[in-house]
Parts: structure tokens; C-alpha cells; sequence
């Protein structure tokens, strides 16, 4: 194919007179259109077709086309394997250009017409085919955007008859609202409502359901004897002593519930060891958690079930009461500055008190 550059394709410079590059004279290019990759079908394994490498082949031969058109010229393009290679300037194997021709072929883009005893075989571009194609991505283009406009009519629909049933409904309320007299409620029963509704807030990551018409009388025993605060501080401590632990390969979760944890003894117990201790919520754990985060010597983000690991360990050194949120954050950040071993977060958390002591001995470092 003498009247074509070798390795050409697809366009002399002369064709892009609007770009703002001045590329060398007789410079070539390869165009890859991205319908025409979109043709190619999804084939995992050995029969895998590379997508590029058929687009490729495609706008190579649509140009050979062309210019055997405009030239007057027979219209199949006769040419050898080393010629297609070089137009595709290398960048695709020879395992490659064949499963991307064959599928042309199958697929009817190309024909094959002959082939000579060196090897060149002469291609038709069969552009019918090709146009043919194209009207169907259009009318489906056309089709996606028929559909989303009904979809949009649809949803302005459903907004009108949203705003109508509102109308309606603020017409019936003001027409049939009554005058709505509250039960007397006492005290006590309010206690107990919000003592049975910070267990389930302190511990509502867990799935565990409260019913607030249950187990009233076992929490109205509780009031009788401590303080709402002194029994919010109790739950509180009942749950970081039972997260995440066992006994006996047991989590000790299944004791997290209204009936173990209201029962005079037990609470009477929380009550009593919780004594000064301040409360921890899960906000504030994260807190601790972000600020080592947040922190330029300490190592990335942790997650998932590895996160609420460290949030335990956090928890019981708080509920120890030796260490505050505030006592913690400065340790962090006195470990993250001074050696990495103190970089992993349970290895800290495990020698807490040991970083106490170092820390207490050198002070802050700048």
C-alpha cells in the first residue's frame, strides 16, 4: 500500500489546522472513538477482547476507506500483518490485533476478500454496517433521554399530589384537632422512662430493644434507693465492664439487659464501684480516638471492629479513674512524638500506666 504512510494513522497534520500544538509535518496519530470500544462485548478469559485495540482497528480501516475513496481506488485495504502493526505504532501484541480483527470480521465490520501467498490480506470496511450501528447508539441515547424526562415528569407528579394530601390533611387537623389534656405524670415515673432510655442510647449500637411499658417496677426499686445521676453512672460502668468481653468463651453482652442490670444487687454494685468515676460516652471516645488521628506523629485512621476494640480499652481506663478524656489526650499525644513503639494504639492502651510513669518523670516535649 504504497499510497499510505507506513505507520500513519490516521490523519497528516494538515487535516488539524485549529490546534494550538504545531506538530511536526507528516506526523501521525491513532483516534480511538469511544463508541466504538462500547460495540466491543464483555469477555472474561482467554477470549478476552481488548476494547482499545478493536477501536483502534476500526478507525485505521474507516481512514483506508476514505482514502481509497477519494483516490478512486479499489475499496478493499490489502495489507500485511507488519503494516497493521506499525499504523497501531506498537502498542498492542500480536495475540492481540488478531482476536481484535477476527472479532471484526464476526461481528461484520470487516470483510475479508482474499489473501496472497505473502501473507497480506485485503479488508472491506463495511461502513453500511458501521452507520447502521451508530443510528442504534442514537436512537437508544434518544430513548435513555425520552425515559429520564418521563421520569422527572413523574416525580413532579408525585410533588403535586404530595403538596394536595398535605393541604388536605393541615384542612382535616384544623377542623377535627381537639383539645388534648395530658395525664397527670409523676416524678418518679419520668425517672424511670429516662434511666430505661439511657440504656438503650448507651447502648443502641448493639440492636438492644427497650420496652419502655416493661420492667418498671424493677427500675421504680432502683430510684427508691439512688439518685437518677447514681443510676445513669451505673448503667454506664455495667456496659464498658460487659463490651466486648468474656468469660469462659461467653460474652458477657447477654447480661446488658433491663432485668440484670435494674436488679437491686447489681445495681447497687455499678452504683458503688462507678463512685467518682465520670462518664464516657461514645462521642467522647471518638474524640480521644480523632485527636490521636488528628495528629501529625500518629499513625492513619482505624475502623471497623478494630475501632470499637480500641474503644473498650479507652473506656475501661476511664472507668479505672485514674486517667480523664483530657489526662489521655495528653498522653497520646506525648506517644506520638517521642518513640514509635507508642504509635500502635493497643500497645499504648496496654502500657498506659507505664507512659504515666515515663511522662510524669520527663514532662511534655515540644
Amino acid at each position: 500500500m504504497e499510497y499510505l504512510p507506513t505507520g500513519f494513522f490516521l490523519f497528516k497534520f494538515e487535516i488539524m489546522k485549529n490546534s494550538i500544538i504545531q506538530h511536526p509535518t507528516h506526523d501521525n496519530f491513532i483516534m480511538i472513538r469511544k463508541w466504538y470500544q462500547d460495540l466491543v462485548p464483555e469477555i472474561k478469559g482467554e477470549g478476552k477482547i481488548n476494547k482499545g485495540c478493536a477501536a483502534a482497528l476500526m478507525s485505521l480501516f474507516e481512514y483506508w476507506y476514505n482514502a481509497n475513496l477519494a483516490g478512486n481506488r479499489r475499496l478493499e485495504s490489502t495489507v500485511s500483518f507488519k503494516e497493521i502493526n506499525e499504523s497501531l505504532q506498537g502498542l498492542f501484541g500480536r495475540n492481540t490485533i488478531i482476536k481484535a480483527l477476527d472479532f471484526l470480521v464476526d461481528f461484520k465490520i470487516l470483510s475479508v476478500s482474499s489473501e496472497t501467498q505473502t501473507g497480506k490480506r485485503s479488508y472491506l470496511f463495511n461502513h453500511e454496517r458501521v452507520n447502521e450501528l451508530s443510528m442504534k447508539v442514537s436512537l437508544k441515547k434518544d430513548e435513555v433521554s425520552l425515559n429520564l424526562n418521563e421520569v422527572s415528569l413523574k416525580k413532579d407528579e408525585v410533588s403535586l399530589k404530595k403538596d394536595y394530601i398535605k393541604d388536605n390533611i393541615k384542612d382535616d387537623i384544623k377542623k377535627n384537632t381537639k383539645e388534648v389534656i395530658l395525664p397527670n405524670v409523676s416524678k418518679k415515673e419520668l425517672e424511670i422512662t429516662e434511666a430505661l432510655i439511657f440504656l438503650a442510647d448507651n447502648y443502641k449500637k448493639r440492636n438492644v430493644n427497650i420496652d419502655l411499658l416493661a420492667n418498671r417496677a424493677i427500675v421504680g426499686k432502683c430510684l427508691n434507693k439512688f439518685s437518677l445521676e447514681d443510676i445513669k453512672r451505673g448503667i454506664f460502668y455495667s456496659i464498658q465492664q460487659k463490651i466486648g468481653k468474656e468469660i469462659n468463651g461467653k460474652s458477657l453482652e447477654q447480661y446488658i439487659k433491663v432485668s440484670t442490670i435494674f436488679a437491686i444487687e447489681n445495681m447497687s454494685k455499678y452504683v458503688s464501684d462507678s463512685e467518682g468515676q465520670e462518664m464516657t460516652t461514645d462521642d467522647d471516645l471518638e474524640k480521644i480516638i480523632n485527636f490521636g488521628e488528628g495528629n501529625k506523629y500518629f499513625y492513619g485512621k482505624i475502623t471497623g471492629d478494630w475501632k470499637v476494640k480500641i474503644k473498650g480499652m479507652i473506656a475501661e481506663i476511664l472507668s479505672e479513674g485514674e486517667e480523664t478524656k483530657k489526662s489521655i489526650c495528653e498522653l497520646i499525644r506525648f506517644a506520638a512524638k517521642t518513640a514509635d513503639i507508642w504509635k500502635e494504639w493497643e500497645f499504648l492502651l496496654r502500657n498506659i500506666k507505664n507512659l504515666r510513669k515515663i511522662y510524669d518523670k520527663f514532662g511534655d516535649v515540644a
